[in-house]
């Protein structure tokens, strides 16, 4: 029991010294859903965020943008939202 005690006190110490982006900062993230006019960003560090399909279009065309691709997105705050969740640009 102490030995799995200790493989967890490991982990969490290790999860505390993730580097985890700051506000501002652009992350490369993976779309995992695109629903409500929004695609679903998973940026890693325990987070996802939101962008709105216009970000991905080009003026007077179709969202270019389909679950799986990867892209760079820029972190920024928004309005007060659950954990591990966010607003990107």
């Amino acid at each position: 029991m102490a030995n799995m005690m200790d493989e967890f006190e490991a982990l969490l110490n290790e999860s505390f010294e993730m580097d985890t982006p700051e506000e501002g900062s652009v992350v490369k993230g993976k779309v995992i859903a695109i629903e409500a006019g929004q695609a679903i960003i998973d940026v890693g560090y325990k987070m996802e965020g939101r962008v709105e399909l216009k970000e991905f279009a080009d003026p007077g065309e179709a969202p270019k943008i389909e679950v799986g691709d990867e892209v760079e997105v820029f972190l920024r705050s928004g309005r007060k939202l659950p954990r591990r969740s966010g607003y990107l640009s």
